[in-house]
């Protein structure tokens, strides 16, 4: 099962386009209709009257037959026997095509009412962490497109691990959450999925080689079935053997240099971060994948179920964030829990960071999850970030509605502290701006 599970999602960057997808998602939901209108057409070509002469009942009209020699019908007034006959075809047939109508609607209700059943179990599923993920889903999201490398990385550095130290701040909002889970960054994404239960996981960062480290970690995560092996392995006496793994896990021999160059690199500092959590938490008293055994059981079974999803995205970008919102549509499926870190202190509130916020289809309890620097708006204690909680419905609102020009200002002006040092929560309604932003439509460019 390990060797066949972490790369299961493993796709170019440049994955296939969107219309691609959506057109993959038609033809599964054209197949479901298709033998119902086949049914019909055969209905119709068998049940009306044919070259034989019978009527749409199929009974023999030979027995209306009189003889001409009687009398004119026409002289008398009266209609004949041919014209007898047609009207009583012309009514079976009439009340034939009535009795066909009534059939079909039926059974177009009776398919209409399969594939909307069959597409609520596939959401039932996908929706349920411990169950195989569904093809469409899986096929669907596999293939989300992907945005441009960028032309720089922000200061010129990968970000192998997080350098925020108090996520659960979080923990107490997104315990047991149930929501998909859509995240930059690395092993911060993976501590909060646990936490939350999230059944789906979105890793996104515009940075190749964090997509390139979180197939790593699937690989890993796939050989070793204890937390604390799992954060040995990545030590230096586990390193030749992780680069076997990645070896035999994939077959081409381009991939195999990017994945191990990219281990190379980060390995020395994730086995430091690694057992920086273990250590920090188990001080806390608080359960992660890298100290309880339940939580990464569960992030394991996430990969080794195709549940986890690595793309290279740009929250700013004009592909990848508008390809998830209509995946997820398409699919009937709803986004829980965004997790940006401290990016949004990189970028102003642009068109298209409004509309690739605006067009996710949120669940009604979704929430996004930031961190941001800024001493101002407090940090816990030994720590350099604030932590903010805002229901993803009201942030929609605010870039829909408000002229904030970035994150900053939100958090400066409109959070809400709460009981605890270092955290808030936006909660207010957004101030309507006299002129509404400028919100780029999904086929516009980023400016």
């Amino acid at each position: 099962m390990a060797h066949s599970m972490a790369h299961r999602h493993e796709t170019a960057p440049s994955a296939a386009p969107g219309r691609v997808r959506r057109a993959r998602c038609a033809r599964h939901w054209r197949g479901r209709l298709a033998p119902a209108v086949a049914t019909a057409l055969l209905f119709i070509a068998s049940g009306c009257a044919g070259p034989s002469g019978s009527n749409a009942h199929g009974d023999d009209d030979s027995d209306t037959e009189t003889d001409d020699s009687e009398g004119a019908p026409e002289a008398r007034g009266d209609a004949g026997p041919g014209h007898v006959r047609e009207r009583e075809q012309r009514g079976a047939v009439t009340g034939g095509l009535r009795a066909l109508s009534d059939r079909l609607e039926g059974a177009a209700h009776d398919t209409r009412s399969s594939a909307l059943d069959e597409r609520a179990a596939i959401r039932e599923r996908a929706m349920d962490p411990g169950a195989p993920l569904p093809d469409p889903v899986r096929e669907n999201l596999a293939s989300i497109e992907s945005d441009p490398p960028p032309g720089a990385l922000t200061l010129d550095s990968h970000y192998w691990v997080s350098n925020e130290d108090h996520h659960h701040m979080f923990r107490e909002t997104i315990d047991s959450h149930g929501g998909i889970y859509l995240g930059v960054g690395t092993d911060q994404n993976y501590l909060m999925a646990a936490w939350a239960e999230s059944p789906i996981l979105l890793l996104m960062d515009f940075d190749e080689q964090i997509r390139n480290l979180h197939h790593v970690y699937g690989v890993v995560l796939s050989r070793v079935d204890s937390p604390d092996a799992f954060v040995a392995q990545w030590s230096p006496r586990g390193e030749d053997e992780v680069r076997d793994w990645l070896r035999d896990e994939y077959d081409d021999e381009a991939r195999q240099a990017q994945l191990l160059r990219t281990f190379s690199i980060a390995r020395a500092t994730v086995f430091h971060r690694l057992r920086q959590i273990a250590e920090d938490y188990r001080e806390r008293g608080i359960p992660t994948f890298v100290t309880d055994q339940e939580q990464y059981d569960f992030i394991r079974g996430l990969w080794d179920a195709g549940r986890v999803f690595p793309i290279r995205g740009d929250l700013t970008g004009d592909a990848t964030m508008v390809d998830i919102a209509q995946t997820l549509e398409d699919l009937g499926l709803r986004l829980g829990l965004v997790y940006t870190s401290n990016a949004e202190q990189y970028f102003s509130f642009s068109p298209a960071y409004r509309r690739n916020i605006s067009v996710q289809p949120f669940a009604q309890d979704g929430l996004i999850l930031r961190t941001r620097p800024m001493e101002r708006l407090g940090y816990p204690e030994e720590s350099d970030y604030h932590y903010n909680i805002q229901d993803a419905w009201n942030f929609a609102a605010w870039l829909e509605q408000s002229d904030v020009p970035n994150a900053g200002a939100l958090l400066v002006h409109h959070r809400e502290p709460s009981d605890r040092r270092g955290l808030s929560f936006v909660r207010k309604d957004p101030v309507v701006a006299d002129t509404p932003p400028e919100i780029a439509g999904e086929g516009e460019a980023a400016r």
